[in-house]
């Protein structure tokens, strides 16, 4: 077996990375954090999405139901999340129709019911191509039957 003279370099060059210590700073460590919470949106902003959103654009009724479920605008608000997710929805927005899901799914505002989870995840499935809502849709419908719920009332 030939021994290459180099071999040991390359083992020193990958394996510094690990044996050099990791330090951040607070400047680091404050845009980690922020990143991994939620936004917080504005009233303007609120305001415009809502008048979007009120002029009937979907992707805009999707948003601000995400808004009111995530607590964007301050504290969560699941009746209104639920109302423009229903309405964008009801146009065929499959990241709407997969929220809506996950609502009834957790129980999450209305009172849990798999087999109205499965109807929207269902819809949501149903898109293609199965990106965003569509395939979390096709996942979360699978996963709800794999463990025995949603299969009642259809």
């Amino acid at each position: 077996m030939k021994k290459h003279p180099l071999f040991p370099f390359f083992i020193l060059v990958a394996l510094a990375p690990c044996a050099i210590p990791q330090t951040t700073n607070s400047t680091q460590k404050a845009a980690l954090t922020s990143k991994s919470e939620s936004p917080k949106w504005t009233e303007a902003d609120e305001k415009r999405l809502r008048a979007k959103a009120q002029l009937g654009d979907a992707d805009a009724q999707m948003w601000l139901g995400a808004a009111y479920e995530q607590g964007w605008f301050g504290n969560a608000n699941f009746t209104e999340a639920l109302k423009w997710f229903r309405k964008s929805a009801k146009q065929g927005n499959p990241d709407a129709q997969f929220s809506l899901g996950q609502m009834y799914e957790d129980g999450e505002g209305v009172v849990q019911n798999y087999s109205l989870a499965a109807k929207w995840y269902r819809k949501a499935a149903e898109h293609v191509p199965d990106l965003g809502g569509a395939g979390q849709g096709r996942n979360n419908l699978g996963m709800l039957y794999l463990d025995g719920h949603g299969l009642h009332g259809w």
